[in-house]
């Protein structure tokens, strides 16, 4: 028959193992909700640099219009008052 010593030190090693299994699933619960979190906020930053970079791309063509229809019309000075340019062109 065991001891006092010897089934209190099993006791103890069974509630540690217990403990230990339940931080491990606490741990685990938490990791996949930041994922899933993180995963949601990279989706709408993307979604950012997707607007941000067609935004960009529309005003370099804007800008590059103004500079064909000054050229075909032969009147550069009004391209120069719109991009500010001193250089006589």
């Amino acid at each position: 028959m065991p001891t006092d010593s010897l089934e209190s030190r099993i006791d103890l090693s069974e509630q540690l193992v217990f403990r230990h299994g339940r931080e491990i699933r606490s741990t685990r619960f938490e990791a996949a909700r930041k994922t899933a979190d993180l995963a949601d906020r990279l989706r709408v930053l993307e979604r950012l640099v997707q607007i941000l970079t067609e935004l960009l791309i529309a005003l370099i063509s804007a800008c590059f219009g103004v500079v064909v229809a000054a050229d075909v019309a032969g009147n550069w000075s009004s391209a120069r008052h719109v991009f500010a340019c001193d250089v006589d062109c």
